[in-house]
This record gives structure tokens, sequence and C-alpha cells, in this order.
């Protein structure tokens, strides 16, 4: 009995750290200066992949649901503008980040400018 005991004890310790450590994330990200060293770190590591550079200007994340990004500047390989956009607001399915993926339920793009070529000969699009 004694060993439940302390075993019910560690499980409820350990379940209490783990919502203390996601509140406390929360309410890291409501601060403006969280929030853009967050979107430096992503648009470093997007820059990187996709060998371009990449900027988004300011970030508002409310509760990991909606997500507004300000000034958006993706240039392509050829160092034009692929996207840029003043503002777009996604609305994220909180159950996917459980997934390890991001699934976009809404996205909404205000003045926005996309350029998008390809080849003649490309028969996959």
């Amino acid at each position: 009995m004694q060993i439940l005991k302390k075993v019910i004890r560690w499980i409820g310790m350990l379940l209490l750290t783990l919502v203390l450590i996601f509140i406390l994330a929360w309410v890291a990200l409501q601060f403006p200066a969280v929030q853009t060293k967050v979107v430096q770190r992503v648009t470093m590591e997007l820059s990187k992949i996709l060998n371009t550079k990449v900027s988004i200007g300011k970030v508002d994340i409310d509760f990991f649901k909606t997500i507004v990004l300000q000034d958006i500047y993706i240039e392509d390989q050829r160092q034009d503008t692929l996207l840029f956009a003043q503002e777009l607001d996604a609305t994220i399915g909180v159950l996917s980040l459980f997934d390890s993926k991001i699934q976009l339920s809404q996205v909404v793009l205000q003045n926005a400018t996309i350029n998008l070529s390809r080849p003649r000969e490309d028969s996959s699009f």
C-alpha cells in the first residue's frame, strides 16, 4: 500500500510538472519579445532549408490555435519575390501539434503578391 501511494504521488507530481511547463510556455509566447525570437529562429531554419531568403516582420500567437504573421517575404531560388503578404492569418488544428504535424484549417492572405511560374514541358502541374 505504501508503494502504491508513492507511485501515485510521483505520477501526480509528474503530471503537475508537465501542466506547469505547458502553462509557462503559453505565458512566455504571449510576450512580443519571445514571439519575435521564435519567429527569427523559424525564419532562419526556413531560409536554410529552402536555400533562399525568408522574413517575417511580426507575429501574434493566440493560445496555439491562431497565428497572425505580418510582412511576410519569401524569395524564390532566382532571388525574385515568390510571396509577399502584409498579413497572413492561419487557424491551426490543436490536435495536429501532438502528431508532429501542422494542420491548417483556415488561411487568409491580405494584400498579397504571389509570383508562380512553371516550364511548359512540366506535366506534373
